[in-house]
């Protein structure tokens, strides 16, 4: 009988029988913004896959189920199918953790779907009935591929570092391009500067951040000369309680002499 967790089918996998098992969580694939590449009715969602699985080794594994189209593998959950496989880099960028990894099984009939989910979990999927023991990534297999895969290739680094820059070329010049002939808010066509000294690009996001600068600075400006205005004014206030106290002062003295009390010996 097939165990279910949460959506999930739970399935056993086991490297052999003498091994411990791992369990699975499959489901079938059904999202809102559904790939060309992963029809909803013949996919299988599959998380908690072994550091060591492969798509040799998992079609293998996932076709005594009915035949397999494509198969998918990922490192992280929140990756558009096949976009890890086209953006992914061999000396650039963030390295795979080598953790677990989820994955995408595409079937080309949608009973093999059914039967995969049925699959009682007490009856464990065994990795080591496959033929060719070499496309088991562990052990001394692994270790060898992650050597050869951390050594760099002069000529391969520079294909990639020449690839991204004509890239980028093409992007600037495409953006410049653009900018040529940009349109304001008012309707007034945009002038760009060119030349050996082209100075600052004069576009209107350009314009406001200059504008917004100024802004800036006269508030700024504005704020200080508050500022210094409140100084001036405090001062001017302090020296007239001085007077003002003076003279109450010198009224209590010629008070004092007019009693005859004012002893200043």
């Amino acid at each position: 009988m097939a165990a279910t967790y949460n959506g999930y089918t739970v399935l056993s996998l086991k490297f052999n029988e003498n091994c411990t098992e791992t369990f699975i969580f499959l489901k079938k694939h059904n999202v809102r913004d559904q790939s060309t590449e992963t029809p909803k009715d013949r996919t299988l969602f599959i998380q908690g896959l072994p550091p060591y699985s492969s798509k040799e080794l998992l079609k293998h594994v996932f076709e005594k189920f009915g035949k397999v189209h494509k198969i998918f593998l990922h490192s992280k959950l929140n990756v558009k199918v096949g976009d890890e496989d086209k953006t992914a880099s061999k000396y650039f960028g963030d390295k795979s953790s080598g953790g677990f990894k989820v994955g995408y099984v595409v079937y080309q009939n949608e009973s093999s779907v059914r039967r995969v989910l049925s699959h009682p979990v007490s009856q464990s999927l065994l990795l080591s009935s496959i033929k060719d023991k070499d496309q088991l990534n562990i052990g001394l297999v692994a270790m060898k591929q992650q050597y050869n895969e951390s050594l760099v290739k002069k000529e391969e680094l520079q294909k990639e570092i020449d690839e991204f820059m004509t890239e980028w070329d093409q992007k600037k010049s495409l953006e410049e391009e653009a900018a040529k002939n940009q349109t304001g808010e008012d309707g007034w066509e945009m002038v760009t500067k060119k030349g050996r000294n082209p100075g600052i690009s004069r576009k209107e996001s350009v314009n406001k951040q200059i504008l917004s600068k100024e802004r800036s600075k006269q508030s700024r400006k504005q704020l200080l000369n508050f500022y210094q205005f409140q100084i001036k004014e405090s001062k001017m206030n302090h020296l007239e309680s001085m007077r003002k106290k003076f003279e109450e002062d010198k009224q209590k003295i010629d008070l004092l002499k007019q009693s005859r009390r004012f002893k200043p010996f």
